[in-house]
């Protein structure tokens, strides 16, 4: 799936459920006091084949951009980053993830860098 059609295939109305998100979820085993919803705000399986589930990542960054630009719920990329395992047990949905967060940063940055260069 190209970033073109994933961002097109997920499009969220004002309104929408964090658990709208493909990798969010609530489950009534990890409900308890701090937690009372059961939420997980990275709940992903992979798969074991890297190149799947870096292609399965960036489709999760991509759902996650366009959740937080048609919500204005800009906290649950944070949300979702804070939630996955660290360094030594991350697979690649979450390298695919931070990859393609990593690359829109740095877009964005180089677009308004050049824009303040021309003002």
């Amino acid at each position: 799936m190209t970033s073109s059609s994933t961002a097109q295939l997920y499009s969220f109305p004002k309104k929408a459920k964090i658990t709208d998100l493909p990798f969010v979820s609530d489950s009534k085993a990890r409900k308890g006091p701090q937690n009372p919803k059961g939420r997980s705000f990275w709940d992903v399986k992979p798969t074991g084949d890297y190149g799947k589930d870096c292609a399965t990542g960036r489709e999760y960054a991509l759902a996650a951009l366009r959740y937080a630009h048609d919500t204005d719920v800009k906290h649950a990329i944070s949300w979702a980053i804070q939630s996955m395992p660290g360094y030594d047990n991350s697979s690649g949905i979450e390298v695919g993830f931070s990859s393609t967060i990593t690359d829109y940063a740095l877009a964005c940055f180089s677009h308004i860098q050049t824009q303040e260069r021309q003002a």
